[in-house]
């Protein structure tokens, strides 16, 4: 990635985070020191992201597109929630 393209990706998870409503007030400042520290994950459709019970020890933000939530029954999977983008 050429630092260019670093530089166009920073800006666009330090916009993403500073629309969050969980971070609202914090400087710009901040936000590009967090979005420093930020992985971009990138998922498949039916990729799993977390599992139930799973210890959870990152904050995640759904920078575009869709994940569902779902529960694993013996029938099949239930989809509990739809959780999108903004």
């Amino acid at each position: 990635m050429t630092s260019r393209e670093k530089e166009s990706l920073l800006e666009i998870i330090t916009r993403a985070w500073s629309e969050s409503f969980l971070l609202r007030g914090v400087s710009a400042e901040d936000l590009r020191d967090l979005a420093t520290l930020t992985r971009v994950v990138a998922l498949r459709t039916g990729e799993v992201l977390l599992a139930s019970g799973a210890a959870v020890e990152k904050l995640y933000l759904l920078v575009r597109g869709q994940v569902n939530v779902v529960e694993r029954k013996e029938s099949g999977e239930v989809v509990i929630r739809t959780l999108r983008s903004g």
